[in-house]
Protein backbone atom coordinates (compact mmCIF):
# COMPACT_ATOMS: atom_id res chain seq x y z
CA UNK A 1 0.00 0.00 0.00
CA UNK A 2 3.09 2.22 1.18
CA UNK A 3 4.67 1.59 -2.66
CA UNK A 4 1.14 2.52 -4.46
CA UNK A 5 0.77 5.84 -2.26
CA UNK A 6 3.98 6.91 -2.98
CA UNK A 7 4.19 5.77 -7.18
CA UNK A 8 0.80 8.29 -7.17
CA UNK A 9 2.08 10.81 -5.24
CA UNK A 10 5.10 10.53 -7.93
CA UNK A 11 2.99 10.77 -10.80
CA UNK A 12 0.74 13.65 -9.77
CA UNK A 13 3.51 15.38 -8.83
CA UNK A 14 5.10 14.76 -12.70
CA UNK A 15 1.78 15.58 -14.15
CA UNK A 16 1.64 19.33 -12.52
CA UNK A 17 5.13 19.96 -13.16
CA UNK A 18 4.44 19.35 -17.38
CA UNK A 19 1.35 20.84 -17.15
CA UNK A 20 2.32 23.98 -15.19
CA UNK A 21 5.61 23.99 -17.38
CA UNK A 22 3.61 24.13 -20.65
CA UNK A 23 1.06 26.56 -20.15
CA UNK A 24 3.66 29.12 -19.20
CA UNK A 25 5.81 28.94 -22.64
CA UNK A 26 2.32 28.96 -24.43
CA UNK A 27 0.72 32.15 -22.70
CA UNK A 28 4.29 34.56 -22.59
CA UNK A 29 6.49 35.44 -25.50
CA UNK A 30 10.33 34.65 -25.61
CA UNK A 31 11.23 38.24 -25.05
CA UNK A 32 14.00 39.39 -27.54
CA UNK A 33 17.03 41.41 -27.04
CA UNK A 34 16.03 44.42 -29.61
CA UNK A 35 19.20 46.46 -30.78
CA UNK A 36 19.58 49.98 -29.78
CA UNK A 37 16.75 51.97 -30.53
CA UNK A 38 14.44 49.60 -30.83
CA UNK A 39 11.82 47.78 -28.66
CA UNK A 40 8.85 46.00 -28.34
CA UNK A 41 7.89 42.61 -28.79
CA UNK A 42 9.51 41.88 -32.10
CA UNK A 43 12.39 44.90 -31.95
CA UNK A 44 9.62 46.51 -34.12
CA UNK A 45 8.84 50.09 -32.99
CA UNK A 46 11.53 53.08 -32.84
CA UNK A 47 12.86 54.50 -29.53
CA UNK A 48 12.91 58.66 -30.07
CA UNK A 49 16.35 59.49 -28.86
CA UNK A 50 17.35 61.60 -26.30
CA UNK A 51 20.27 63.43 -27.90
CA UNK A 52 21.20 63.40 -31.63
CA UNK A 53 25.50 64.19 -32.24
CA UNK A 54 26.40 65.54 -35.48
CA UNK A 55 29.82 64.46 -35.95
CA UNK A 56 30.95 65.79 -39.44
CA UNK A 57 29.39 67.81 -42.39
CA UNK A 58 30.54 67.11 -45.73
CA UNK A 59 29.65 69.08 -49.15
CA UNK A 60 29.49 67.15 -52.21
CA UNK A 61 28.17 69.50 -54.36
CA UNK A 62 27.23 73.24 -54.36
CA UNK A 63 26.45 75.89 -57.62
CA UNK A 64 29.44 77.19 -58.51
CA UNK A 65 27.97 80.36 -59.92
CA UNK A 66 25.65 83.01 -58.72
CA UNK A 67 23.09 83.61 -61.84
CA UNK A 68 25.78 83.01 -63.95
CA UNK A 69 28.61 84.91 -62.38
CA UNK A 70 31.23 84.04 -60.13
CA UNK A 71 29.85 83.91 -56.47
CA UNK A 72 33.22 86.28 -56.08
CA UNK A 73 34.67 88.96 -58.13
CA UNK A 74 37.77 86.88 -60.57
CA UNK A 75 37.55 84.16 -57.80
CA UNK A 76 35.89 81.25 -56.28
CA UNK A 77 33.58 81.06 -53.54
CA UNK A 78 35.09 80.90 -49.71
CA UNK A 79 32.86 78.20 -48.40
CA UNK A 80 31.28 78.20 -45.09
CA UNK A 81 28.02 75.93 -43.32
CA UNK A 82 26.14 77.28 -40.48
CA UNK A 83 22.86 75.36 -38.61
CA UNK A 84 20.04 77.09 -37.27
CA UNK A 85 16.76 75.93 -35.33
CA UNK A 86 13.62 75.80 -38.14
CA UNK A 87 13.55 77.79 -40.77
CA UNK A 88 15.85 81.17 -40.15
CA UNK A 89 15.89 80.64 -36.33
CA UNK A 90 18.80 80.76 -33.46
CA UNK A 91 21.96 79.81 -34.31
CA UNK A 92 23.11 76.13 -33.48
CA UNK A 93 26.35 75.68 -35.28
CA UNK A 94 28.85 77.38 -37.18
CA UNK A 95 31.60 76.15 -39.09
CA UNK A 96 34.95 77.25 -37.85
CA UNK A 97 36.99 76.61 -40.80
CA UNK A 98 36.01 77.85 -44.83
CA UNK A 99 37.27 76.06 -47.90
CA UNK A 100 38.88 79.19 -49.69
CA UNK A 101 38.35 79.84 -53.27
CA UNK A 102 36.85 76.49 -53.94
CA UNK A 103 34.94 74.67 -57.03
CA UNK A 104 32.00 72.10 -56.82
CA UNK A 105 33.36 69.47 -59.40
CA UNK A 106 30.81 66.36 -58.36
CA UNK A 107 33.54 64.52 -57.42
CA UNK A 108 34.85 66.54 -54.84
CA UNK A 109 33.86 67.15 -50.84
CA UNK A 110 34.61 69.67 -48.37
CA UNK A 111 34.31 68.42 -44.82
CA UNK A 112 33.38 70.44 -41.95
CA UNK A 113 34.47 68.67 -38.70
CA UNK A 114 33.25 70.09 -35.53
CA UNK A 115 35.63 70.83 -33.04
CA UNK A 116 33.35 69.23 -30.44
CA UNK A 117 30.31 67.27 -32.08
CA UNK A 118 27.12 69.38 -32.14
CA UNK A 119 24.51 67.89 -29.93
CA UNK A 120 21.00 68.30 -30.86
CA UNK A 121 18.60 67.15 -27.34
CA UNK A 122 15.50 68.92 -29.54
CA UNK A 123 15.34 66.11 -32.36
CA UNK A 124 11.94 66.15 -33.65
CA UNK A 125 12.27 69.86 -34.90
CA UNK A 126 13.42 70.93 -37.94
CA UNK A 127 16.15 72.56 -38.70
CA UNK A 128 17.90 74.73 -41.34
CA UNK A 129 21.11 74.22 -43.08
CA UNK A 130 23.06 77.28 -45.12
CA UNK A 131 25.88 77.05 -47.06
CA UNK A 132 27.88 80.58 -47.72
CA UNK A 133 30.46 82.33 -49.48
CA UNK A 134 32.63 83.89 -46.83
CA UNK A 135 33.06 87.44 -48.65
CA UNK A 136 34.17 89.13 -45.48
CA UNK A 137 37.63 87.58 -46.69
CA UNK A 138 37.79 89.41 -49.88
CA UNK A 139 36.13 92.60 -49.49
CA UNK A 140 34.89 93.29 -45.41
CA UNK A 141 32.74 95.94 -46.28
CA UNK A 142 30.04 92.99 -47.98
CA UNK A 143 27.91 90.86 -46.35
CA UNK A 144 28.61 86.80 -47.26
CA UNK A 145 26.33 85.34 -49.70
CA UNK A 146 23.57 82.58 -49.20
CA UNK A 147 24.48 79.71 -51.73
CA UNK A 148 22.26 77.19 -51.10
CA UNK A 149 19.68 76.09 -47.76
CA UNK A 150 17.72 73.22 -46.75
CA UNK A 151 15.20 72.48 -44.14
CA UNK A 152 15.39 68.81 -42.93
CA UNK A 153 14.24 67.28 -39.64
CA UNK A 154 17.17 65.49 -38.04
CA UNK A 155 14.67 62.52 -36.80
CA UNK A 156 11.45 60.76 -38.12
CA UNK A 157 9.79 57.54 -36.41
CA UNK A 158 10.95 55.31 -39.82
CA UNK A 159 13.89 56.47 -40.52
CA UNK A 160 15.85 53.22 -39.04
CA UNK A 161 18.89 55.41 -37.46
CA UNK A 162 20.77 56.26 -40.46
CA UNK A 163 24.79 56.94 -39.59
CA UNK A 164 24.90 59.07 -42.65
CA UNK A 165 21.70 61.48 -43.55
CA UNK A 166 22.21 62.75 -47.47
CA UNK A 167 20.58 66.13 -47.76
CA UNK A 168 19.76 68.07 -50.70
CA UNK A 169 17.84 70.96 -51.48
CA UNK A 170 16.22 69.78 -54.80
CA UNK A 171 17.46 72.47 -57.29
CA UNK A 172 18.53 71.56 -60.91
CA UNK A 173 22.20 72.01 -59.62
CA UNK A 174 21.54 71.03 -56.04
CA UNK A 175 23.28 72.13 -52.95
CA UNK A 176 24.03 68.85 -51.31
CA UNK A 177 25.61 68.20 -47.47
CA UNK A 178 26.06 64.62 -45.94
CA UNK A 179 25.64 64.47 -41.60
CA UNK A 180 27.46 62.04 -40.10
CA UNK A 181 25.76 61.00 -36.86
CA UNK A 182 25.61 59.32 -33.58
CA UNK A 183 22.36 58.29 -31.67
CA UNK A 184 21.99 58.21 -27.41
CA UNK A 185 18.79 56.55 -25.99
Amino acid sequence: MKNFALKSVLVLAMSMSIFACSSDSDSEPAQQECPAGYTGINCQMQITPTKIKITKFRVTFFNNQDNGSSWDMGSAPDIFLQLVNGNGGSNVWLSEVYYPDVLSTGTNSFEFVPAAPVVITNVTSSFTIYLGDNDLIDTPSNPNDLMGSILFNIYTTTNGFPSTLLLTDGRATPFRVELSLQYEW
